[in-house]
């Protein structure tokens, strides 16, 4: 993996912390296609199976006909509960996202000329 360029006008973090996390990324293996369709096959079944309590937590009228929107207040709904299917959300989601990280990384590199 190639170093990541850091410009002193953009970050003043010192450049071995971003290589310790560079080399952190290294050590978490990527998802496989197979890997990736399981986990948002499982992450999707959760939020189609969980339901919004009918009591809204924040006072606020929700809008129902805008999808993100329910999407999003299911989603945090479905993660305040602390219970085992929160729980088991929580890590799909985040082994889905940490098994992109270095994906990430190599898009953003293509941009530290820019």
């Amino acid at each position: 993996m190639r170093d990541l360029k850091i410009i002193k006008k953009i970050t003043k973090r010192d450049e071995g912390e971003l290589q310790r996390y560079l080399d952190e990324i290294n050590k978490i293996p990527q998802n496989s296609d197979e890997e990736d369709i399981r986990l948002g096959t499982q992450i999707k079944s959760i939020i189609d199976n969980f339901r919004i309590p009918d009591g809204n937590f924040f006072g606020e009228k929700r809008d129902e006909n805008t999808p993100e929107k329910k999407l999003s207040e299911k989603i945090k709904n479905l993660i305040s509960q602390n219970d085992e299917t929160s729980r088991l959300f929580i890590r799909l989601r985040d082994k889905l996202a940490r098994g992109h990280l270095r994906f990430v990384v190599s898009v953003a590199k293509q941009y530290e000329d820019n």
